[in-house]
């Protein structure tokens, strides 16, 4: 068993239309990342929002209960973005810290927020305040480069760096899979090194 730190992770993924129309590549990447990653002394939380964020496992360490939340998704038309990242902080500030735990906040998104709830100031206060590094995988369609908002891209580049996390571009789902590969790579060498330090 690796001894490195544990993690608490919130995945929080973008149910609007804008982001998703192959959901079962999503679903299958996030598979695969849960499954990656998820060693015995980590727990995810599954987050998705669209019109409203909505839990749909709480902190677990059983894979197959949050494989079965990723079928769980439900599409809604706006994207309350800065509102999933307020409330998946504040649920990642509730984790214990007693033993040394890191707090990963996860978003899959386009990264416009069209709702009417938090901004960035408060969405990444709130990060900061409950420790979480955000990392963001940013869904670009690609045929959309014109007419493309990059304001909330900013947002979560900033964030990213506000908080000691990262982002990566995928402008395709079936992309998804090496970016997360990415993510969980990054965080193993991360913790690796902060235990060792």
């Amino acid at each position: 068993k690796d001894s490195s730190t544990p993690l608490g992770i919130v995945l929080a993924i973008d149910a609007s239309e804008s982001v998703f129309g192959d959901e079962r590549l999503e679903r299958s990447a996030a598979k695969h990342f849960v499954n990656a990653l998820l060693r015995s002394q980590d727990e995810l939380d599954l987050m998705d929002f669209a019109d409203t964020v909505r839990e749909i496992v709480p902190f677990t360490g059983d894979k197959k209960r949050i494989e079965r939340g990723l079928g769980e998704m439900q599409h809604g038309d706006e994207t309350a973005l800065y509102d999933a990242i307020y409330l998946g902080s504040q649920r990642l500030a509730s984790t214990p810290q007693s033993n040394g735990q890191r707090r990963v906040l996860m978003l899959i998104t386009d990264g416009v927020d069209t709702s009417k709830g938090m901004r960035y100031p408060q969405a990444v206060e709130q990060a900061q305040r409950a420790g979480a590094m955000v990392y963001s995988i940013i869904v670009v369609p690609v045929d959309a480069d014109a007419g493309r908002n990059t304001g909330g891209e900013h947002a979560l580049i900033q964030m990213a760096e506000d908080t000691g996390g990262k982002y990566y571009y995928v402008s395709d789902p079936k992309d998804l899979d090496p970016a997360f590969a990415h993510v969980s790579d990054d965080l193993r060498t991360q913790y690796l090194l902060g235990y060792y330090a």
